[in-house]
């Protein structure tokens, strides 16, 4: 006989705890998802994959990095 049918209500019990750990574990998860992306910068040239020489005196040259030549 198992545990459960010795003891029906340890059953519902077991079963709050679970989902109760389940959804700490899971707000945890959230929680360091939302601190990491806080503290991540945006980096394009890492975001694509494709180290670029850095721009004098440009913050940002989104054609430059895309590799995109629109001076015509």
């Amino acid at each position: 006989m198992s545990d459960a049918e010795q003891h029906p209500h340890h059953h519902g019990l077991v079963e709050r705890l679970r989902e109760h750990h389940e959804q700490v574990v899971h707000r945890h998860e959230e929680e360091a998802l939302e601190a990491a992306a806080g503290q991540a910068g945006f980096d394009l040239e890492t975001d694509l994959g494709h180290p670029m020489l850095h721009h004098e005196g440009e913050a940002f040259d989104l054609e430059g990095d895309l590799g995109v030549d629109n001076s015509h």
